[in-house]
């Protein structure tokens, strides 16, 4: 990494430069450190070996003139002429390159271009007999003459307090410290003005990166003398290369010029402990991708007239591993700021492509010209490629060729359409084969249930998604009435990963029919392409004679968990308490006293659990559900299946379960979630704050976490069965015990040097 100065308007600035995209870095530090001055762009130059100024433009001038340079290389700042471009687009040279022309700059060359050659002459004669000491002069004002600094680089005479940088005493840039570390910086600075420091003089921050100090005093200097200052500053806890706020000299009523101090680190991430047997969940980001497929419309060089409206379409594809999510916008780039645009972009799944389209206003100007770039963004972070339009400008088009252009332009668009629409079609079509559902069983109304006509049923199948990909947003189940004939049913549909089982659901009215009675199968479908078994239901349908009300039909319905979701992670032996929200979906009464029981063939824990119903539950109501179960002492996978049980003993309604992993103590990521939902709690929060004096106060008197928790815990009991605070009792206990080993064991030793030593 390389340092360098940068002038302007008499302040000067150091800035360190990376070794990737140096010249974009430089850009965007300059426009930082003087924000609002360059809202046209900035020009940056140097004066080379032969004393010419040498525009930069590039990495690779920026390097050269940075590896010709011996010491540190000065650049001159100055702000481009907002004369040289017009709207979006800036003008582009033959080879490609963007040029930014000041056209005062132009006019000013041309007329100093025009001397006398009699004035020629001298300067070359005066030239050849000077001294080297008097070219060097001569080339700093003919350089001073050029750039034409302002009046603030002119050397003042008046009387200022000023500042420069020396060195750095301590911490050079880009030493290595661990994240969230206290370093001590110092730096020695030269009282460079004509005056005294007074005493009073502070280190004053201009903007908040670190944690430092309020006001650091500086020592009083003689004009010309070297002083040391010091701070201390805490390292940011994210790794990586990390730059300090700026600091200043400043003191009441006066202003200190010259030089700003800063600090360059690299915060180096702390090693976590080794854990063996012990499985790290790593959370993965998630990373939006757009990518550049082609032009649908205005391919780049494409001649437009002067002033014309044209319409710029990109073809792009989604080529990340997640959906666009909603507040995907599309937005303009311009000097490091992002300008929103009115415009609703398509939310594309991996794989998918799209188009976007942005209205654009030709330049008045002939020529070739480049628009600003676009990009996606999504909460103010751009991701994926850039986009633009290259327009060969031209005079204003006859009417006549207005009209072939415009009939060219719908052509190639409604070409470009088909395209896209086939292409679409063939990618759905791939990713539907690997759509699948299985069917497992009957939950409720078995084959060959009996029923009568007009009767209401509802039919639950339980089934699996044994493809290759879940099930996509749009996912719906249909009523197969025959070949492109298919009917939606109102029927929720669980959007299931590979591997993972749900419950179809649908209603049914038995037909006037007797005798076996088999519905029209039911299928899964998305995008118009069913997948998976078909499903039905087969009744045993009696006549008409049959009095409904001498057939009760209980059902029982699952509506939700309340608690406890599956895959909970639970302590051994840990008290449970589950329940769930039903709904009767039956045609009568569930009477008080029925029970919800386990089924022990099916369950590998809790298999004397059960409750009763204690009151009446009417048809189409809801009601909860609620057992007390054990969690096994051995760590593993477990699981309790219930039922509804009717008074004689036969079990109705749909299978209810809890899932959980017992462990001795979850991995790190699992407890971390379980202390971010224990605080996440108003109660906890509310009574830690309250609390805060009697815990600073307890541990100030060397009292241990694992009591001052007991302690709590006994005053608010409420607390006690949440699992965050069930593994965090075992693990303080074991950590404090072994902590009392260690202690007990060095004491121990040191007792016994004196008789060693004899």
């Amino acid at each position: 990494m390389s340092a360098v100065k940068i002038v302007y308007q008499g302040d000067i600035r150091r800035v360190s430069l990376p070794e990737e995209e140096p010249f974009a870095f430089l850009e965007k530090e300059v426009i930082r450190i003087f924000e609002g001055e360059f809202k046209h762009g900035i020009v940056i130059r140097y004066v080379d070996d032969e004393e010419d100024l040498v525009t930069i433009t590039t990495d690779m001038e920026l390097l050269e003139a940075v590896n010709s340079t011996e010491g540190t290389l000065k650049l001159r700042i100055s702000a481009c002429n907002p004369d040289d471009s017009e709207g979006e687009f800036v003008k582009v040279s033959k080879d490609g390159r963007s040029v930014i022309l000041s056209k005062q700059a132009e006019k000013k060359s041309e007329v100093e271009k025009k001397p006398s050659m009699e004035k020629k002459a001298k300067a070359a004669a005066k030239a050849d007999d000077a001294t080297p000491l008097e070219k060097e002069s001569k080339v700093t004002e003919d350089l001073k003459s050029e750039v034409k600094l302002p009046e603030k680089e002119k050397v003042c005479e008046k009387k200022s307090y000023s500042v420069s940088f020396v060195t750095d005493v301590t911490i050079p840039d880009n030493s290595e410290h661990p994240c969230g570390s206290l370093i001590t910086k110092t730096w020695r600075v030269k009282n460079t003005g004509n005056l005294a420091w007074p005493t009073g003089v502070y280190l004053i921050w201009t903007e908040t990166k670190f944690e430092v100090e309020d006001e650091i005093p500086v020592p009083a200097l003689a004009p010309g003398k070297e002083g040391d200052v010091s701070i201390v500053l805490r390292v940011p806890a994210k790794a990586g290369t990390h730059q300090s706020q700026s600091f200043k000299l400043s003191s009441e009523g006066n202003t200190f010029e010259g030089d700003q101090l800063w600090a360059l680190v690299k915060a180096k991430a702390r090693k976590a402990p080794v854990q063996p047997e012990k499985k790290a969940v790593i959370e993965k980001k998630v990373q939006l991708k757009a990518k550049f497929v082609e032009d649908v419309t205005i391919p780049d060089g494409m001649k437009v007239e002067a002033g014309a409206q044209v319409v710029k379409q990109w073809l792009i594809e989604n080529n990340g591993a997640t959906k666009w999510p909603e507040g995907t916008v599309l937005v303009k780039l311009q000097d490091s700021r992002q300008f929103e645009l009115d415009y609703k972009v398509p939310l594309l799944a991996p794989g998918e492509k799209g188009i976007i389209s942005v209205t654009m206003t030709a330049p008045k100007k002939r020529g070739i010209f480049k628009s600003r770039n676009y990009s996606l963004a999504h909460e103010g972070k751009v991701f994926g490629d850039n986009y633009w339009a290259q327009l060969n400008v031209t005079k204003p088009f006859s009417e006549a060729r207005k009209l072939k252009e415009a009939a060219k332009a719908e052509k190639k668009a409604a070409r470009a359409a088909k395209k896209l629409e086939k292409q679409v079609r063939k990618e759905r079509k791939s990713f539907c084969k690997k759509l699948n559902a299985k069917f497992i069983e009957d939950v409720t109304i078995p084959d060959g249930f009996e029923a009568v006509p007009g009767q209401v049923l509802t039919k639950t199948w339980k089934i699996k998604n044994d493809g290759q990909v879940a099930w996509p947003e749009g996912t719906r189940m249909v009523n197969w009435m025959g070949k492109g004939n298919n009917q939606p049913v109102d029927c929720k549909v669980p959007l299931l990963k590979p591997g993972e089982c749900g419950l179809l659901t649908v209603s049914y009215t038995v037909p006037e029919k007797t005798g076996k009675v088999k519905s029209t199968h039911y299928s899964l479908e998305f995008a118009g392409t069913k997948f998976g078994d078909h499903y039905w239901i087969l009744l045993k349908v009696k006549g008409k004679t049959m009095r409904k009300e001498s057939k009760k039909i209980f059902g029982a319905q699952f509506v939700k968990d309340v608690n406890i979701p599956d895959g909970t992670i639970v302590a051994p032996g840990q008290q449970l308490v589950k329940s769930w929200i039903l709904k009767n979906s039956g045609n009568c009464t569930i009477p008080a006293g029925f029970k919800f029981v386990c089924l022990k063939k099916a369950s590998t824990f809790g298999k004397d659990a059960e409750t009763e119903i204690s009151q009446d539950v009417k048809s189409g109501d809801h009601f909860a559900v609620t057992v007390k179960l054990a969690a096994p002492t051995v760590p593993g996978e477990y699981s309790a299946q219930f039922r509804m049980e009717s008074a004689d003993g036969k079990r109705f309604g749909h299978k209810y379960w809890v899932n959980v992993r017992v462990s001795a103590f979850p991995a790190p990521a699992d407890f971390k979630a379980m202390a971010m939902n224990f605080l996440a709690d108003r109660k906890v929060v509310e009574v830690l704050q309250a609390e805060l004096p009697y815990i600073i106060m307890e541990i100030r008197q060397g009292k241990k976490i694992s009591t001052i928790i007991e302690a709590l815990l006994a005053k608010y009991p409420m607390f006690e069965k949440h699992v965050f605070i069930i593994f965090l009792k075992p693990y303080l206990k074991s950590a404090e015990s072994f902590m009392g080993d260690q202690l007990s064991a060095l004491m121990k030793m040191y007792s016994l040097m004196p008789l060693m030593k004899q």
